[in-house]
């Protein structure tokens, strides 16, 4: 379940509320405090207190206004759950064998422990009175408070909370630790520029102690506590730097995907607002040390959001005005979202019409259509497509292509789809319909079941050499094959044209750490494997990784100018050599159990299949949009079309 969907659920209770409570005559300062129940009196005594000063008196509004949307999780065993972050910030063993022996020594965090605290009948009045007085000091104090106006510190700045993290003061502790870092900065000539304030932040933090992994328990927000730890996924960076930057009313937040264009997750990278209101993007997780311009960001993107405190009453609006809210799905239920993809996607932002010619059926007028991505061989809703009942066509606006999307309408969280799956062209802006006609067949060869070259070590082979000596320093060597293409297959076989012999071989990467690989096996002219001794330049406990005959352990380094290789009994002719990237169980895996699947209004079996080696073959319906599942292990699968003799991924 997806963070907005598993919000929207834990609110809809509030929500009920405001269905019973609400008339177009009441403004939602009245609808909020008529749902905070017997809380009400914290909220009260919030407007009461800031009632002489109308700046923060305002922002109260904006804050409760806003607050039915709002909720956080509380965990009954913190202490357990802090354990592992605290472990994994303080120690250099990899993450998942101290988290292992964590849960093995002490018993396994249960994130299903837990209480939902809504913020309307739960935050008190002390809590916001103190937040809000930091955060205008904050800005008050800062060389560029004047660039900032009153809508941008509400929406930017101000917000208490992310996401539903437990609720706990952070604005004035974070403010006191990080305001002297910017000292530097008040001191010279850029001294009101946001953007070199939240640069200097950026490399700061980048320079701590970072720690990317799912180690730690997933699907669980430990909060404001994870500025100290720095430990977590895209998620959590973001969060992080926005907590530190917001502190320092600099105004900022996250932008993310739904669902990545290429990939089957969400993905999430922090924003930033200049002097001129323009955004920038960063995130002290990349290697930039610098925020770039939106129209810079690599990945294939399809729709981009901004996370919002605020409800975004347009969407609202525009979907409770067709339907009741059980029958909206969950991820656009009660929406704190903003659309920024022609940010993202410009100048390649994209909107065009589907006809009712390509449409299973029109929807109703009462039915909300969908735009949906893939993860896996699920769809994800990640917009609203526009409907124009009046000529029967549906308005898909402002996405980026090379992206596979579908539309749906929905009932709750169930997806009912009304059209094939379609791949938008970036650079044209034309729209392939995935039409299938299941007697038009082709036969396939598949080699993987997930895009490789989302991963970095097959690319870092590309380049990478082999080569034959008769002196254990290869002062002088031999080269035996460059790898110069990426190796789509479990076992790659390149064939020497050499007919020397050779003592001494080895593999080396052409670039710093890239020489790690899986199996390596060098051939004679009988087709049998030369043995011999595993010798390394550097002291490398994975050497043997490399010949114990398993794909899935690995020679594995980060030293620069190493190589793996082997020392011959005799000197011997090389006839071919045999070799596996290292990997993530992705290739084919002999002995696996494979069931492909082709997309029509659903998902289509193709049957399943034992793999015999490291392909498999198939016949598929011509131009198909396919996907392969491992039953036998794994979770990596992607959907993928057949072009030019060779899997293409989306």
């Amino acid at each position: 379940m997806t963070h907005m969907a598993k919000k929207n659920i834990i609110i809809v209770t509030l929500v009920f509320l405001i269905v019973i409570t609400g008339c177009d005559s009441s403004s939602a300062l009245d609808r909020a405090l008529d749902m905070a129940g017997d809380n009400r009196i914290e909220l009260e005594k919030v407007l009461e207190h800031f009632k002489d000063d109308s700046l923060k008196y305002k922002a109260a509004v904006f804050l409760i206004e806003n607050m039915p949307y709002q909720c956080g999780v509380i965990y009954e065993d913190t202490t357990r759950l802090y354990a592992y972050y605290r472990a994994v910030s303080s120690s250099d063993i990899d993450p998942w064998r101290l988290c292992d022996s964590i849960s093995n020594a002490d018993g396994q965090f249960n994130p299903e422990r837990k209480r939902v605290q809504t913020d309307l009948t739960d935050i008190t009045s002390s809590f916001l009175i103190e937040h809000i007085n930091t955060m205008f000091k904050a800005w008050m104090t800062q060389p560029w408070r004047n660039k900032i106006d009153f809508d941008t510190f509400c929406n930017h700045i101000l917000p208490y909370r992310l996401r539903d993290e437990p609720l706990i003061p952070w604005a004035r502790t974070l403010y006191e630790r990080y305001n002297p870092v910017l000292d530097s900065l008040r001191n010279s000539s850029d001294s009101t520029d946001m953007r070199a304030a939240a640069t200097i932040m950026l490399r700061h933090l980048q320079k701590q102690n970072i720690v990317f992994t799912h180690a730690v328990p997933q699907g669980v927000n430990v909060g404001v506590r994870n500025v100290e730890w720095k430990i977590g996924d895209c998620k959590e960076f973001a969060d992080i730097l926005t907590w530190v930057l917001r502190s320092l009313a600099i105004p900022c937040g996250c932008d993310m995907m739904l669902v990545r264009g290429d990939n089957n997750v969400p993905h999430y990278w922090n924003y930033i607002l200049d002097n001129d209101g323009q955004s920038w993007y960063g995130s002290i997780g990349y290697a930039d040390t610098e925020y770039k311009a939106p129209d810079t960001y690599w990945n294939p993107k399809g729709k981009v959001w901004r996370e919002c405190y605020a409800l975004n009453s347009e969407i609202y609006h525009m979907l409770h005005a067709k339907t009741d809210a059980e029958f909206i799905h969950p991820s656009f239920r009660y929406p704190t979202k903003k659309d920024v993809t022609s940010l993202y996607a410009n100048p390649k932002c994209i909107s065009f019409d589907i006809s009712a010619d390509k449409l299973y059926r029109l929807p109703d007028d009462d039915e909300p259509v969908y735009l949906c991505m893939s993860s896996s061989d699920k769809w994800i809703p990640v917009d609203i497509v526009e409907q124009k009942c009046d000529s029967n066509i549906i308005r898909i606006k402002n996405i980026e292509g090379d992206v596979v999307f579908r539309v749906a309408t929905a009932l709750g969280d169930r997806l009912n789809f009304i059209a094939p799956p379609f791949l938008v062209d970036r650079q044209s802006g034309r729209i392939h319909w995935y039409d299938v006609i299941p007697e038009e067949t082709e036969q396939v060869c598949l080699l993987h079941k997930f895009n490789l070259r989302t991963e970095p070590f097959g690319q870092n082979m590309v380049g990478g050499i082999f080569e034959g000596s008769n002196n254990a320093d290869f002062n002088q060597c031999d080269t035996l094959h460059v790898i110069k293409e990426f190796p789509d297959r479990l076992y790659n076989r390149a064939y020497v044209l050499c007919s020397n012999v050779y003592r001494y071989v080895r593999y080396r990467g052409v670039k710093s750490g890239s020489s790690d690989i899986s199996e390596l096996t060098f051939m004679d002219h009988n087709g049998a494997s030369i043995k011999g001794e595993p010798i390394c330049n550097i002291n490398e406990p994975t050497m043997n990784n490399a010949f114990d005959g398993d794909p899935y352990t690995s020679f594995r380094t980060e030293e620069k100018e190493a190589w793996i290789g082997l020392k011959f009994k005799n000197s011997s002719r090389i006839s071919s050599i045999v070799f596996t990237p290292r990997n993530r169980k992705n290739y084919i895996q002999p002995g696996n159990r494979y069931e492909l699947f082709y997309c029509d209004k659903d998902w289509i079996s193709l049957g399943v299949k034992h793999a015999q080696g490291d392909s498999l073959l198939y016949d598929v319906p011509r131009g198909a949009l396919l996907f392969l599942r491992n039953h036998t292990e794994g979770n990596q699968e992607r959907i993928f079309e057949y072009s030019n003799g060779k899997q293409k991924w989306w």
